[in-house]
């Protein structure tokens, strides 16, 4: 393969994935958008129904959507060293052997097994980010809240 065929199989491969990159984002908007409503929703059905018990399945649920948004984030931030090995290839960075085009599933698969903290659990550590503790760690917080004010105090109805 010549040098024009491997720029325009990266060029390609590059916007491919940047707008994988960025569904995520979309797809990370409507997780949080299930959590407020299921989670919230809970809450306010455990004052409706007088079932402090809903609260707790209400924080089960926060808990649930954060878990799954912070893997879903590992997942997107797995694409990430390929789109910065195709950039700097593109702004003349020399790399040993060059860049080879197609081959997404592979850097993605080594990039989500070998994480940069060696740990595999790298989608704790996403959790913890504010923009993804948001708002799953509020609903969270406002049903534990819920639940001991109950138990302190006698019921809240």
């Amino acid at each position: 393969m010549d040098q024009q065929q491997r720029d325009g199989l990266l060029k390609e491969e590059y916007f491919f994935l940047q707008k994988c990159y960025e569904d995520f984002d979309q797809r990370t908007l409507l997780i949080k958008g299930w959590s407020v409503t299921v989670s919230l929703g809970g809450l306010a059905l455990g004052f409706q129904s007088k079932q402090q018990v809903i609260w707790i399945l209400a924080g089960l649920s926060a808990v649930l959507f954060w878990v799954l948004e912070a893997k879903w984030k590992s997942f997107q931030y797995a694409f990430s060293p390929r789109i910065q090995e195709i950039e700097a290839y593109f702004r003349g960075d020399k790399k040993e052997g060059g860049v080879n085009p197609l081959q997404i599933y592979t850097a993605w698969f080594h990039s989500y097994q070998a994480p940069e903290d060696g740990t595999g659990r790298h989608w704790v550590r996403y959790g913890l980010l504010p923009f993804v503790l948001i708002p799953h760690v509020v609903t969270l917080l406002v049903a534990v809240l819920l639940i001991w004010l109950h138990y302190v105090r006698g019921p809240l109805w």
